[in-house]
């Protein structure tokens, strides 16, 4: 009965941290592009930050949904409805977007920051890692509400780069301590 649960537990784990990685790669990508592009139009901008975000709080809401007891995932619910509402105000208000856009990098690092305190609960030792990340990303959200004229798209490239550079190793660093306790 335990192993059973055990497993259902590491499958859900895994699954959604498969999805944070992809959500990452992503992300990289995406920066890459607007980053190398600054031509590009901001609602096209727009429109993909709202997906990417919009990607990202549908994640969260999986997460609760089949947290299984997993701490973790506790407040997923909250930050997904956030998230989700965000994205669309990207692209509603794409004339404020590096405001919005940095608006939900805060709320995804405290979402970072709140994992960390939970791991810490736990006496999980990737929890400083956890901490260090969102705050980062806090920080990368800050910086990018006060880009402004011709360098938008490319301020949003790096840091939608930034997000997903600091969110991937975060996944990485998060999936080789927890097989440690998983296994």
């Amino acid at each position: 009965m335990v192993e059973k649960f055990l497993g259902e537990v590491k499958g859900i784990f895994n699954t959604i941290t498969l999805i944070e990685l992809g959500t990452s790669v992503v992300a990289v990508l995406l920066g890459l592009i607007l980053f190398t592009n600054e031509t590009m139009s901001h609602v096209v901008v727009a429109v993909i930050a709202c997906l990417l975000i919009l990607v990202i709080g549908m994640t969260s809401i999986f997460a609760y949904f089949r947290r299984e007891n997993i701490d973790l995932y506790n407040f997923n619910l909250i930050f997904g409805i956030i998230e989700i509402i965000l994205a669309i105000l990207e692209v509603v208000l794409y004339k404020f977007l590096p405001v919005v856009l940095g608006i939900s990098l805060l709320v995804i690092g405290v979402q970072k920051i709140t994992y960390a305190l939970i791991l810490k609960k736990f006496h999980e030792s990737s929890w400083l890692i956890t901490l260090v990340t969102g705050l980062f990303i806090m920080i990368i959200g800050i910086i990018g509400m006060f880009a402004k004229g011709d360098g938008v798209v490319t301020a949003i490239g790096i840091v939608i780069l930034g997000l997903g550079l600091i969110n991937a190793t975060n996944v990485i660093l998060l999936r080789k301590r927890s097989n440690a306790f998983l296994d």
